[in-house]
């Protein structure tokens, strides 16, 4: 079971990565805004949660996968935004 969500958790970290970085770099939107706030912010933050269950290997892997996404997806445009000085 412990193992099941460490999988979990490692496949919540390549499905939002995918998803973010196909979004960054095609010419059209991919998914509407709320859908992509599921896959870039939510989704990580509950694949770092499950992450701390599992064991090993895969608990890296989802603490740090999940908290790289979630950091560049998230902390970073909210900080950006708080510094952005231009009307």
């Amino acid at each position: 079971m412990v193992q099941k969500i460490g999988l979990i958790s490692v496949l919540i970290f390549f499905v939002s990565t995918f998803i973010y970085l196909v979004s960054m770099f095609s010419a059209s939107d991919l998914f509407s805004g709320q859908l992509m706030i599921f896959f870039s912010i939510i989704l990580p933050i509950i694949g770092f949660m499950l992450a701390f269950k599992a064991r090993g290997v895969l608990k890296k892997v989802g603490i740090i996968g999940n908290f790289a996404v979630l950091f560049v997806a998230g902390f970073i445009p909210i900080v950006a935004s708080l510094f952005w000085n231009t009307p």
